[in-house]
Protein backbone atom coordinates (compact mmCIF):
# COMPACT_ATOMS: atom_id res chain seq x y z
CA UNK A 1 0.00 0.00 0.00
CA UNK A 2 2.79 2.46 -0.73
CA UNK A 3 0.35 4.83 -2.70
CA UNK A 4 -1.72 4.97 -0.16
CA UNK A 5 1.15 6.04 2.45
CA UNK A 6 2.20 8.95 -0.12
CA UNK A 7 -1.30 9.64 -0.49
CA UNK A 8 -1.88 10.03 3.28
CA UNK A 9 1.66 11.84 3.49
CA UNK A 10 0.35 14.48 1.07
CA UNK A 11 -2.78 15.49 2.46
CA UNK A 12 -1.13 15.81 5.46
CA UNK A 13 1.89 17.70 3.80
CA UNK A 14 -0.76 20.19 2.14
CA UNK A 15 -3.26 19.88 4.90
CA UNK A 16 -6.11 18.35 3.04
CA UNK A 17 -9.05 16.00 3.31
CA UNK A 18 -10.35 14.04 0.94
CA UNK A 19 -13.10 15.81 0.72
CA UNK A 20 -11.24 18.87 -0.93
CA UNK A 21 -9.96 16.87 -3.90
CA UNK A 22 -11.86 15.60 -6.91
CA UNK A 23 -11.11 12.31 -8.31
CA UNK A 24 -10.61 11.98 -11.86
CA UNK A 25 -10.10 8.91 -14.22
CA UNK A 26 -6.51 8.70 -15.79
CA UNK A 27 -8.91 8.51 -19.48
CA UNK A 28 -10.77 11.98 -18.02
CA UNK A 29 -7.23 13.47 -16.96
CA UNK A 30 -6.26 12.69 -20.87
CA UNK A 31 -9.51 14.80 -22.26
CA UNK A 32 -8.76 17.89 -20.15
CA UNK A 33 -5.56 18.50 -22.57
CA UNK A 34 -7.24 17.65 -25.49
CA UNK A 35 -7.76 20.59 -28.49
CA UNK A 36 -10.81 20.27 -30.29
CA UNK A 37 -9.32 20.93 -33.56
CA UNK A 38 -7.03 17.82 -33.55
CA UNK A 39 -6.92 15.99 -36.37
CA UNK A 40 -8.68 12.46 -36.65
CA UNK A 41 -5.44 9.70 -37.72
CA UNK A 42 -7.42 7.17 -39.93
CA UNK A 43 -4.88 4.44 -41.28
CA UNK A 44 -5.79 2.46 -44.16
CA UNK A 45 -4.53 -1.04 -44.30
CA UNK A 46 -4.57 -2.17 -47.83
CA UNK A 47 -3.03 -5.29 -49.71
CA UNK A 48 0.35 -5.20 -50.53
CA UNK A 49 -0.21 -5.24 -54.21
CA UNK A 50 -1.84 -2.04 -54.67
CA UNK A 51 1.25 -0.44 -53.35
CA UNK A 52 3.33 -1.70 -56.49
CA UNK A 53 0.97 0.49 -58.72
CA UNK A 54 2.20 3.55 -57.78
CA UNK A 55 -0.04 5.64 -59.94
CA UNK A 56 -3.28 3.86 -58.88
CA UNK A 57 -2.56 4.32 -55.02
CA UNK A 58 -1.70 7.71 -55.97
CA UNK A 59 -5.30 8.46 -57.54
CA UNK A 60 -6.95 6.62 -54.58
CA UNK A 61 -5.58 8.22 -51.94
CA UNK A 62 -6.15 11.71 -53.77
CA UNK A 63 -10.07 10.71 -54.16
CA UNK A 64 -9.92 9.75 -50.27
CA UNK A 65 -8.34 13.01 -49.45
CA UNK A 66 -10.78 14.73 -51.37
CA UNK A 67 -13.84 13.66 -49.58
CA UNK A 68 -12.94 14.34 -46.41
CA UNK A 69 -11.56 18.07 -47.69
CA UNK A 70 -15.10 18.45 -49.18
CA UNK A 71 -16.71 17.73 -45.78
CA UNK A 72 -14.33 19.82 -43.87
CA UNK A 73 -12.75 17.24 -41.93
CA UNK A 74 -9.41 17.66 -39.99
CA UNK A 75 -8.28 13.81 -40.56
CA UNK A 76 -4.64 12.61 -40.98
CA UNK A 77 -4.66 9.66 -43.33
CA UNK A 78 -1.67 6.98 -43.86
CA UNK A 79 -1.79 4.03 -46.34
CA UNK A 80 0.03 0.98 -45.16
CA UNK A 81 0.73 -1.91 -46.83
CA UNK A 82 -0.83 -5.45 -45.51
CA UNK A 83 -0.48 -9.14 -46.31
CA UNK A 84 -3.62 -9.55 -43.90
CA UNK A 85 -6.95 -7.89 -43.80
CA UNK A 86 -7.18 -5.04 -45.43
CA UNK A 87 -9.36 -2.51 -42.72
CA UNK A 88 -9.29 1.43 -42.00
CA UNK A 89 -8.60 1.92 -38.46
CA UNK A 90 -8.95 5.06 -36.24
CA UNK A 91 -5.54 4.98 -34.37
CA UNK A 92 -6.54 7.82 -31.83
CA UNK A 93 -10.21 7.42 -31.01
CA UNK A 94 -9.13 8.54 -27.28
CA UNK A 95 -10.31 12.14 -28.39
CA UNK A 96 -13.60 11.26 -28.77
CA UNK A 97 -15.42 11.48 -25.25
CA UNK A 98 -19.22 10.75 -26.21
CA UNK A 99 -20.92 7.38 -27.44
CA UNK A 100 -22.47 9.28 -29.88
CA UNK A 101 -19.00 10.54 -31.61
CA UNK A 102 -17.63 6.81 -31.12
CA UNK A 103 -20.68 5.64 -33.39
CA UNK A 104 -20.03 8.11 -35.97
CA UNK A 105 -16.81 7.36 -36.12
CA UNK A 106 -17.70 3.44 -36.25
CA UNK A 107 -20.30 4.25 -38.89
CA UNK A 108 -17.55 6.14 -40.93
CA UNK A 109 -14.77 4.19 -41.36
CA UNK A 110 -17.89 1.29 -42.11
CA UNK A 111 -18.92 3.84 -44.74
CA UNK A 112 -14.98 4.65 -46.09
CA UNK A 113 -14.69 0.35 -46.41
CA UNK A 114 -17.61 0.47 -48.81
CA UNK A 115 -16.99 3.72 -50.42
CA UNK A 116 -13.09 3.10 -51.03
CA UNK A 117 -13.57 -1.20 -51.30
CA UNK A 118 -11.56 -1.68 -48.75
CA UNK A 119 -11.49 -5.21 -47.94
CA UNK A 120 -13.56 -6.44 -50.70
CA UNK A 121 -12.27 -9.06 -52.95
Amino acid sequence: MERTKIENELLNKYDLSVDELEFTSLEEYYRQDIKKDEALILVFYLDESNFSQQDLLKAYSENVKRYFDENGDNVRLFFIPTKGQEKIECVNPIYLTDRSEIDKLNDLTSKLEEMFQVGVE
